[in-house]
Formats: structure tokens, sequence, C-alpha cells
């Protein structure tokens, strides 16, 4: 095998593997059961005892040196491949192990395939396909939010026609049935193999050491414990927290603030963090556009967002990715919106302690902290025509990289590289727990393709006018999102969708 795209993987991988079987869970447990998680570190995102002898109920088979073709593409943060040897970095060593197992198991090599940008790897799967070509891909690791495009020109395979794949494996996430899936059609899954799935979780960093001169701030752990860590309560901690450390009487990124963010998707996550999604799953499982049901709450998480970026203070806003983590790290600002594998790729070398938090609750009768993936991250696809023995390689593979990954791969890096090296406390790694459990795959957002309402949060507050225009922009853009909508459903036999 031969080591491909590695830049930044051994250090970010040290967090993806953090949590257990990867997605396992999809924001549907009790509050009182997470909170009585996060105290006694017995989480549900944790490896089960005995899972390495957890059967993948795969049958014995050879495959005679065939390639198992994973296609990727450049932003990608998936471990897909690495080379052999005695590296002494255990990521790698266990990566390495953990395809070695499936090989020499099933006499078959795992070869990654990168196809440039997403756009160029989405041009090579589609002509692939076109062309009838099926030898050169067996699994797709791609962008979740352009994937919808591929099922949309009628690429995908619905993984309910690949056989040996179990969902109901704890190396499946359940929002693979639960949220996208649609009369039993299911074209995007996201097993343990996609690790960018946990990496890309947003969340809130805050400087622990410089915490500690502010006293109204209080213990965040319990106040999150105790279903308190609400919008107010994050508004009103940092609102006022502002030095102007040049003294030039200009906001700029010398000064110091309660809270940096940037004006881009993380602040679309508030949509989903304050539980507004754009479609959900009804208690007899049918899918319900919900996106617009309540204007009034609508309007008023965007107001929420507009003040955090106009009206307060203490909070530096610009539209430049990860600007919250760079103001974190270069000690300007107290709090930072961000995702999860800044804990490894930013905070590596921070000198100051720092803690992990989920986003904000809505309000006080919000009743579970929710958070949401940042729609780079790579989704599991299975492209048109493999005939049935290639089928029942892609089946039987995949399945077992998610399960080894889950078995091999996962209790390494929770419960060494995160657990004890990177998280400064069993209350960071709870934190940790409480953030990936708590996720949202919501079918709008996987399927938004950059045409549905995903985004409108950000467009909005990049305006710079600090005005909300929901009711405007959500009127001239309801038909095509819905339109959009409306030519991703049909692929799931979901023709005249009622979207009132």
């Amino acid at each position: 095998m031969k080591k491909t795209h590695l830049k930044l993987l051994s250090a970010i991988l040290s967090l993806l593997i953090l949590l257990s079987a990867v997605l396992t869970s999809c924001a549907e447990s009790e509050t009182d059961d997470n909170k009585d998680n996060a105290e006694s570190g017995n989480n549900s995102g944790e490896i089960e005892s005995g899972a390495s002898e957890l059967s993948d109920d795969l049958p014995e088979r050879d495959f005679e040196k065939e390639q198992f073709i994973v296609i990727t593409y450049d932003d990608a943060i998936d471990y897909v491949d690495v080379e052999e040897g005695d590296t002494g970095n255990l990521i790698e060593d266990t990566a390495y192990m953990r395809n070695l197992t499936v090989e020499e198991r099933f006499n078959v090599e795992i070869v990654s395939n990168n196809r440039g940008t997403y756009d160029e790897a989405f041009a090579f799967v589609q002509t692939q396909v076109q062309a009838g070509d099926s030898d050169s891909i067996d699994l797709v690791m791609y962008h979740v939010v352009s994937a919808g495009g591929l099922v949309i020109n009628d690429v995908l395979l619905s993984w309910s026609e690949v056989p040996y794949v179990n969902f109901e494996k704890p190396w499946w996430s359940s929002c693979t049935v639960d949220d996208l899936t649609v009369n039993g059609i299911c074209y995007i899954a996201i097993g343990d193999y996609a690790t960018s799935a946990i990496s890309n979780t947003y969340c809130m960093f805050y400087d622990k050491d410089i915490a500690k001169n502010y006293t109204h701030i209080g213990n965040l752990y319990e106040i999150v414990d105790n279903m308190e860590w609400t919008y107010d309560y994050m508004y009103s901690t940092i609102a006022n927290i502002y030095t102007d450390n040049n003294g030039n009487n200009q906001k700029d990124e010398d000064d110091f603030y309660g809270l940096a963010m940037d004006q881009c998707s993380n602040i679309d996550a508030f949509l989903w963090a304050f539980d507004n999604p754009i479609f959900r799953k009804n208690t007899a499982g049918e899918l319900e556009y919900t996106y617009y049901r309540n204007p009034d709450k609508l309007t008023d998480i965007i107001d929420k967002v507009i003040a955090l970026c106009y009206n307060a203070e203490g909070v530096y806003s610009k539209v430049e990715h990860s600007i919250g983590i760079t103001m974190l790290t270069s000690y300007n600002s107290l709090f930072a919106s961000g995702s999860l594998n800044h804990a490894v790729t930013d905070l590596v070398d921070f000198e100051n302690e720092y803690g992990i938090l989920p986003y904000p609750l809505y309000d006080s009768n919000q009743k579970e902290y929710y958070t949401m993936v940042d729609g780079s991250h790579s989704a599991m696809l299975v492209t048109k025509l493999p005939g049935d023995a290639q089928l029942e390689k892609i089946g039987i593979v995949t399945e077992a990289l998610c399960a080894e990954t889950y078995k091999q791969f996962l209790p390494q890096y929770y419960d060494v590289a995160l657990k004890f090296k990177y998280a400064s406390s069993e209350q960071d790694s709870a934190m940790i727990d409480l953030i990936v459990n708590t996720r949202k795959f919501d079918f709008g957002y996987v399927y938004d393709g950059w045409k549905g309402v995903s985004f409108v949060i950000e467009r909005i507050v990049q305006q710079g006018k600090g005005t909300n225009t929901i009711a405007r922009t959500y009127k001239s853009t309801q038909r095509s999102a819905q339109r959009h909508y409306q030519n991703v459903l049909n692929k799931f036999g979901a023709t005249d969708f009622d979207f009132n």
C-alpha cells in the first residue's frame, strides 16, 4: 500500500477517533441521560465492553488480490491508506493494522485514489458511471453537501442493495437510518470509516487560564450539566469582555474579546444547535419539512446571531474561516467557535489550558444540546453498475473496514490519544462525548447542494448591515429551495412532498 495525502492526518485522527462508535448516536438521547453520562464518564460514545469480540457476521471470501478502490479528494481528512512499517506513531501503526487485518482476511488490496478537488472528484465519478466503467470505483468517500448532486444525477446506488452491510451494527451511524433513509432508500451513509464526520463537528473552545480572571463566569462544565448553558447565559458572559490592547480606539485583531467567531458555516450551526432543523422525522417515522414551521423562532434565531456578530462589544466576527481559533491561539479571545479537529491541529502548542463546550441551548426550555458537522465531512457512497461479484466485494470490505475501525482504531485513539493526551480533564472528555453524541445529520443539510436553505443565516449576516431579512429572503428563495428538495425527494419515491 502507498501513503496518500497524509498531510496533517496523523494529528487530526488523534481526535477523529476520539469517540468509540463513530456516529452511533444521532442526538436522540434524553437530557438526563447525557447529564448522568457526563458526570459518570460512562458515555454512550465509548466503545462497549467486549467490542473487539463483536462479530461482523461476514462470510469467508478470497478476492484473489483484487483492489478495493476508494475515491477521495484533496480536502478529505479521512484516514484511508497508510504505508507499511513499525513507525512508532500509534495512529499510523494502528491504521495500518486495521487495513492489514481486512486485506489479509479477504485477500484484497485497499487503494486510495485521490481525484483532486471535490468538483474534479464529482466529475470523475459521474463520468465513470456514465461511461459504464465500474471497475475504477468501489467506494466513494466524498464531500457530504456535494454528494446530493450525484443522487440527483442518478449516479448512486442505494445502500439497501449492497449485501452484507448491516446498519444495525454499532459501526454505522443510526442517523443513516433515522434521518437519511426515506422509503427504505439510502444513498448516503456514514460509518466509522468516515472519520471526518467526527473531526468536523462544531463546538466552542475557551481559555481556562484566562477565564480565571473573570469571576462572573463560574464553572462552565457545571453550567452545561445543569442545562444552564443557554444563548442568554453565553451572551451575558462574553458581551462586555473587551480590551483595546493597542489603544487605537478601533476594534481589530490586536484587541482582546470575550468571543471570536467567523461568519461562515459555524454560525449556520446555530440553526441546529437551537433545534430548528430543515427536515425531521415525526413520531410515525415520516419526513417533515420544519425549517419555516415556526417563523417567529427562526427570526429570533437569526436576531441572536446578528446580535453576536454586530451588537456585542465583546465579540470579534468576520468572514474568514477559523478566525475564532486564530484569535484564541494568539491569546486575543476568551471563547472561540470551531470544530473538534482544531484541538489537534491548532491547539497542540497552545500554552494555556483550554476547555471544550457544546453550542449553547436556544433557551432554558430546550431539553437537549445539539450541534452539527460541517458539510466538508465525507459521506460513504456506492455508484451504480457494479455486477454481483463486485457488489459483494464492496459490501464485505466496506463492512469489515467500518467494523475494524470500531474495534481496533477507535479504542486506541479514544482511550490513549484523546482522553489521556489531549483532553485536560475527565470533564473535558465528557464534554466531547456530549458534543459528538448530540450531532444532527439533517436531510435538508446533507442534500442541500448549496441550493437549499442551510446557509441562509450566513448569507444574511454577511450582508454586513446587521439587519434580519429572513422574511424577505425566505420568500424570495422558498420556491427554488423547495423545488431543489423535491428533485432530491423524487429519487426516494417521495413525489409531491408536502412542504406545508
